[in-house]
């Protein structure tokens, strides 16, 4: 069994500016990363009085990159460790308060890193269920969405022929997904087992973006339908379940994603 990291070469893993210490939501259980003097990387979940103290070894390549998390779930009963590798793939692993952990969940791959999109694994508000992106061949342009249940350690397909990754709505277990059904592209509003599904976009030629407004009741999609350069591109408001639609078409096919401009103080 590891020790804390109290002997002499131990130290709690993190960047200059970010210790990797989570207390629980109620305050009554702290987690904390460390390693050992031969860089074995261990999760602690320990509480102030003492009658919870228990250690588990992770795998941990990069650990100190930016984009790797370390976090509770909401049921205060889990801690998740989203470690970014240097492969450019997501490692998941899931420690219980109980003891059972979840290494390498859910046995997948997930989708690369390109440019500024991270395909981030989503955890639902409750923390029971786990939604990713599962690339078995990194040379597929296709992949699937799938769904871990945390209570039972078991995942579900979702969608198959997936575009892309999903675009997650912030405040609700939503997710608006694009997917390729022979030669058409469509996109699908779902929650995340997909037992609740509502239809989009149908028959499209090129998804060109898919977002969400600010208080997650609408979705937009910019769409052509044909997947051509000089196609017009429809511009498709609808709210969480698909209806209220309003549609708009310009002739101008090119869609820019503007960065905000930082106006510096003279």
């Amino acid at each position: 069994m590891a020790t804390a990291p109290t002997q002499p070469g131990a130290e709690v893993l993190g960047t200059r500016d970010r210790v990797l210490t989570r207390w629980a939501k109620r305050g009554h259980l702290l987690a904390y990363l460390w390693s050992d003097p031969q860089r074995q990387t261990y999760v602690s979940i320990v509480s102030p009085d003492g009658s919870v103290s228990q250690t588990t070894a992770i795998e941990a390549a990069n650990l100190e990159s930016e984009l790797s998390q370390f976090f509770w779930l909401p049921d205060d009963r889990h801690v998740a460790v989203l470690n970014f590798q240097n492969n450019g793939l997501w490692r998941v692993d899931l420690l219980g308060v109980d003891g059972i952990a979840y290494h390498d969940v859910p046995h997948a791959l997930y989708g690369p890193y390109f440019d500024d999109i991270t395909p981030l694994p989503e955890f639902s508000a409750d923390g029971d269920l786990l939604s990713f992106t599962e690339w078995p061949n990194l040379d597929d342009h296709y992949h699937a969405l799938k769904v871990f249940h945390v209570d039972t350690g078991r995942s579900e397909l979702v969608i198959d022929n997936l575009i892309g990754f999903p675009a997650y709505a912030t405040h609700r277990d939503r997710l608006a997904a694009t997917w390729r059904s022979q030669d058409v592209v469509n996109v699908d509003i779902l929650d995340f087992t997909g037992k609740q599904r509502f239809a989009l976009i149908r028959n499209a030629g090129a998804v060109k973006m898919v977002a969400w407004s600010p208080d997650d009741k609408q979705v937009v999609v910019a769409w052509t339908v044909q997947d051509t350069s000089t196609a017009p591109l429809h511009i498709t408001f609808a709210d969480i379940y698909g209806a209220n639609r309003h549609d708009q078409v310009t002739r101008f096919p090119t869609l820019y994603d503007l960065a905000p401009v930082e106006r510096t103080q003279s």
